[in-house]
């Protein structure tokens, strides 16, 4: 080699590292750059994810207190209350408490704070208390008391029940004869049952939801808290204004993203946790993917510019060139390995030729390994709108759906079903047979529906033994022989209910609605509360039937 070769070969080599270092470098930043934004960018999605999950649990909190409510207000405007009938209210409040499992205890309060009539629901039946002690019951300076006294419905904050020592919130109604309030009916509602039925839980292990009160103490449990633990001062500070997502770190040294959600009628919030890096997990990974790729073709680059700095440009050039446009490419996600590196041979003599040739087979991988990658990230987005123990849709794809067909057809103005199921009797159902039964009683219940429904309906399952139908474009007469077919269809199910009070196998309670011009229901909360409303009503009807509303008609009278 001669002293120009030499020094042709050092220039070229100081050259070509120079050149090829510097856009690698310039290159890595920016997909490193990239690859935060696009973290952030999975982080605020994920908040919003939570954000409407929590949202929809609020909506069932109140819907159900609601419900409670409705149904102290029916009571107390039956004549047995009204006209102060001891043994029709004995009666009464005997059955709610047989036939329900919300209530920890029924009293009926004279205007004096005394109690008259109460039941006690102990071991799934209702005890009736003698007149002393209903007389026991003292409520004279109770916040609630004097609220409902002055003809409003009251809650109570969390008490201890004195009789069966359970966690409970009072509700109350007044009663009211000839505009004269003549006492109040107060249900206790057991707080263990309403978190349950809230659907607050930890299953996974990493997300935490959870509820606290007003002070910050934490109401259920969960692998992390316990009742009674206090949270940290940072979340306190936070539930200041609780409906919104926050970044933070937990007792437990997780960084998190805490999505919060005041629950309106009590002064209690629920809180999800979940730690940043479950957010974006497939981020991290591609950033790996990206810094060894970018490190093995830094020390391989290297390598060969050294061994090959007296070539001619020409010949380093077209392959290099080539593999530094597959690069940016692959930063845009656009891998294309139907066409290999001009120049690669893995038989030449000529380095860059064999590595332009190993670099296309290394492409060709990652396409491939790209490829799987996204078809396992689709099968796992199926598998998260799949209902784990029926096989039919979960609620967090009903909500979705409903949220996408309510949109379409206030759009294009044509009609929306919804039908709500409960299976009757469930609980006595789980008494008895047990809960393997009860999950094989599901089952069976989720495949009669879907086979009962058209195609295009959308099957869900919308929380314990509650299912939902969406009926995109069908009419009120369209609508109402499926739900009708729907209740016919246990018959043929023919699942054994000895415990039942409507049959000797297992039925449901349908209630459906159809919204035409959406003049009622302007909203998808509407939508439900109509829907639940029907059912509600095919339950105080005696169950194992099918109640249809339709926009502008009458609904049965419920108490509000």
């Amino acid at each position: 080699m001669t002293w120009r070769q030499w020094r042709l070969s050092k220039q070229l080599l100081f050259w070509l590292m120079l050149l090829t270092l510097i856009p690698l470098l310039l290159l890595g930043w920016l997909i490193t750059y990239q690859l935060n934004v696009t973290e952030q960018a999975l982080i605020d999605k994920k908040a919003n994810e939570m954000t409407t999950l929590l949202l929809a649990d609020s909506i069932y909190f109140e819907r159900f207190i609601t419900n409670r409510f409705r149904e102290l207000e029916f009571m107390a405007s039956i004549d047995s209350f009204t006209e102060s009938n001891i043994d029709g209210m004995n009666e009464l409040l005997t059955n709610k408490a047989d036939i329900g499992d919300n209530y920890d205890s029924l009293y009926f309060v004279d205007t004096t704070g005394t109690g008259v009539v109460g039941v006690i629901s102990s071991n799934e039946r209702a005890a009736i208390l003698s007149s002393e002690e209903a007389n026991d019951f003292l409520a004279v300076d109770r916040e609630w008391f004097i609220r409902s006294l002055n003809g409003s419905p009251a809650i109570s904050d969390p008490l201890q029940s004195r009789a069966t020592g359970n966690r409970i919130i009072a509700l109350s109604v007044p009663i009211v004869n000839s505009s004269e309030v003549i006492g109040v009916l107060r249900g206790a509602i057991l707080i263990d049952r309403l978190i349950e039925r809230v659907g607050i839980s930890d299953e996974q292990g990493q997300t935490e939801m959870y509820l606290v009160d007003s002070n910050g103490i934490v109401m259920t449990e969960t692998l992390r808290k316990a009742p009674g633990d206090r949270v940290e001062p940072e979340i306190l500070q936070l539930l200041q204004d609780p409906n919104g997502t926050a970044e933070y770190e937990d007792s437990h040294g997780r960084e998190v993203i805490g999505a919060f959600q005041q629950l309106e009628l009590l002064d209690w919030t629920v809180i999800i946790e979940e730690p940043i890096e479950e957010a974006f997990v497939t981020a991290s990974a591609l950033r790996n993917q990206f810094y060894l790729f970018v490190s093995i073709l830094v020390a391989v680059t290297i390598i060969i510019i050294s061994i090959v700095a007296t070539y001619l440009s020409k010949t380093l050039t077209t392959p290099v060139t080539s593999m530094l446009e597959d690069v940016k490419q692959a930063a845009n996600g656009e891998w294309k390995d139907d066409k290999p590196i001009e120049g690669a041979n893995p038989s030449s003599k000529n380095e860059i030729h064999q590595l332009a040739h190993y670099f296309t087979m290394m492409k060709k991988q990652l396409y491939v390994s790209s490829s799987e990658l996204r078809r396992a990230n689709s099968k796992l987005e199926k598998l998260s709108y799949m209902d784990g123990l029926t096989n039919i849709s979960n609620r967090r794809y009903f909500d979705k759906r409903l949220s996408e067909v309510y949109l379409q057809a206030t759009t294009d103005n044509y009609p929306l079903s919804l039908l709500l199921i409960d299976i009757d009797c469930f609980k006595k159902y789980n008494d008895t047979y047990g809960h393997v039964s009860g999950d094989a009683c599901l089952r069976a219940v989720a495949q009669a529906l879907e086979k009962a429904t058209p195609e295009g309906a959308v099957v869900a399952r919308y929380g314990g033994e509650e299912f939902a139908i969406i009926l995109p474009a069908y009419s009120h007469a369209d609508s109402k022989p499926i739900g009708e077919a729907i209740v016919r269809s246990m018959t043929e199910v023919d699942i054994e209910h000895s415990s039942s009070t409507v049959a000797d196998h297992v039925t449901v309670s349908l209630g459906g609605y159809t919204a035409t011009s959406f003049m009622e229901a302007n909203s998808i909360e509407d939508l439900l509360n109509h829907a639940d409303s029907a059912l509600y009503a095919a339950k105080e009807l005696g169950r194992n039937q099918a109640v249809f509303y339709e926009e502008g008609e009458q609904k049965r009278p419920m108490a509000r």
